[in-house]
């Protein structure tokens, strides 16, 4: 297989890692809120003429017919006894909607976050059988202290 000479430095050692790093790039939030609202554009449709009550309805439609039966977080697979697979990548639906308030304006505005979510087929159960501790890393610090609350 050629590689383009451009990718790689001079004197760069090429692994598998590096190769697959640089000519598989990472898919963005903004990539994946992308995807998600043109598989959405559609359902939307279908939404209108009362085919289904809600975009992620229509979402977890389309899963189910692919045998992802049954959809939950990373956190609620761990608090149930299961390790999501490596290499496996989220499913994505919809959240709730979110309100914010704009800082120098002051104007309020909403949006729909992306919810990740797995399915039964992505995740296999813990060697112990017992549900791991789910941490949260968003309330530590960097050297592992938890912050104030």
């Amino acid at each position: 297989m050629n590689f383009p000479v451009d990718i790689f430095p001079l004197g760069a050692m090429v692994t598998a890692r590096t190769l697959k790093s640089k000519l598989m790039k990472k898919e963005t939030i903004q990539e994946k809120r992308q995807r998600l609202k043109q598989l959405s554009s559609g359902l939307s449709i279908l939404k209108k003429e009362g085919a289904i009550d809600t975009i992620n309805e229509g979402l977890v439609s389309i899963y189910q017919e692919q045998g992802h039966d049954e959809l939950q977080s990373f956190a609620a697979w761990k608090r149930d006894g299961y390790s999501v697979r490596r290499g496996e990548h989220a499913l994505l639906l919809w959240s709730r909607p979110v309100r914010k308030q704009q800082d120098e304006t002051g104007d309020e505005y909403s949006f729909f976050p992306i919810a990740f979510v797995f399915s039964n087929l992505q995740v296999e159960p813990t060697s112990n059988g017992q549900p791991a501790e789910v941490v949260d890393i968003k309330r530590k610090k960097r050297n592992g202290k938890k912050k104030a609350a």
